[in-house]
């Protein structure tokens, strides 16, 4: 039996936001209170995380990893 050990690479950004941007775009759509706008914060948000996801220490905290972006929306809603 052989055993293969790879070297961890980068993590695949496509499967990361499958798996949550759901979540992700209903929280915005509460903060914001309206589709256009949840989806706009949410596609900001998504390419922030893709620019900076060598930044990503672990992958099971990429939903939390993007919560300042629902902050972000908050505040600009309230304005």
């Amino acid at each position: 039996m052989a055993v293969i050990f790879t070297q961890p690479g980068p993590p695949d950004f496509d499967v990361l936001t499958r798996q949550h941007k759901d979540s992700v775009y209903r929280q915005m759509l509460r903060v914001c209170g309206n589709r256009e706008d949840a989806e706009d914060f949410l596609v900001e948000a998504l390419l922030k995380a893709y620019r900076h996801l060598n930044q990503l220490r672990d992958l099971v905290a990429f939903r939390a990893w993007l919560a300042p972006a629902t902050l972000y929306a908050r505040t600009w809603t309230q304005r």
